[in-house]
């Protein structure tokens, strides 16, 4: 499959890409998530009900605040943005192993806006099913989704691969 690579800041009005953390903050938060012991951790291998498209599957692993130690969400935590119009939710990572994706879906409903925030630059990325682009990882780098989104996704890791996500109300 050959990716066009994302030049526009702006895909859509629901879907904006960003430089939101520097590369030293996300090489900072890259190295405290992979202090997340291993039994809080997840592996998603199905989408909850109405959120993949039709014959979509995944399998990547998942921590959420939930599961994280009271000192790693707070450390996580103090990158969240502010906004006036939204309330912080929660904050979860997910992570990839070589081969691990996430087919094409939408975000929850239950949210109403997504930061999902690069930690590395290593040739992986986001689709953008609706726009057929390819959004590559920049370290620090912010993909703000409003609603639901655009149907997206993320092809195969080549690489391990994180991302930090802040979920607001």
């Amino acid at each position: 499959m050959n990716f066009r690579k994302a030049v526009l800041m702006t895909t859509s009005n629901c879907l904006e890409v960003k430089q939101l953390l520097s590369k030293d903050d996300a090489v900072k938060i890259l190295n405290s998530i992979k202090e997340i012991e291993e039994p809080r951790w997840f592996t998603r291998d199905a989408f909850a009900p109405g959120r993949g498209q039709t014959g979509s599957t995944c399998k990547y692993d998942y921590c959420n605040q939930i599961h994280m130690s009271k000192d790693t969400v707070e450390f996580l935590k103090q990158y969240a943005p502010e906004y006036d119009n939204f309330f912080f939710g929660e904050v979860a990572v997910n992570r990839y192993n070589v081969g691990d994706y996430i087919g094409p879906h939408r975000d929850r409903d239950i949210y109403r806006r997504n930061i999902v925030i690069s930690l590395q630059e290593n040739g992986d990325g986001l689709f953008v099913d609706d726009t057929e682009e390819f959004i590559e990882d920049k370290a620090g780098q912010a993909v703000i989704i409003d609603g639901i989104g655009p149907v997206h996704s993320v092809p195969k890791v080549k690489n391990e691969r994180y991302s930090l996500i802040f979920l607001y109300e």
